[in-house]
């Protein structure tokens, strides 16, 4: 499955376009930066397809992905910020323990809670 798709456009900008204020590469950044890191000249391109009338009628989010879709400058965009190299990051647990809470001690091990520490 591709990381940017148009549904996930969609959602981001529909605020934007159904706002007042003329989108701008600024907003653009702004509006994606949770998403996808874009650089000003692919947020600028997208700002200008959003400054459209066929994007300022759509009704709902869902609606706006589909005219996204149906974009051919928007999908290359799409696929060229698919094809840029993503960073994985891998963690690996060896041993025994419970990792959410931090217990990474393997083997037998002596709790002592505030009542047995009597003196």
């Amino acid at each position: 499955m591709e990381f940017v798709t148009s549904a996930l456009l969609g959602g981001a900008l529909y605020d934007l376009v159904k706002s007042s204020i003329k989108p701008t590469a600024a907003f653009v950044k702004a509006a994606l930066d949770n998403l996808v890191d874009i650089d000003s000249k692919v947020a600028a391109a997208i700002a200008q397809e959003l400054d459209q009338s066929e994007f300022k009628d759509a009704e709902s989010k869902e609606q706006l992905a589909a005219i996204i879709k149906a974009n051919a400058q928007l999908q290359a965009i799409v696929n060229e910020l698919n094809s840029q190299p993503k960073q994985v990051i891998n963690i690996t647990a060896n041993g025994n323990g419970d990792a959410f809470y931090g217990d990474k001690i393997g083997g037998d091990k002596i709790v002592v809670s505030g009542d047995d520490n009597k003196d």
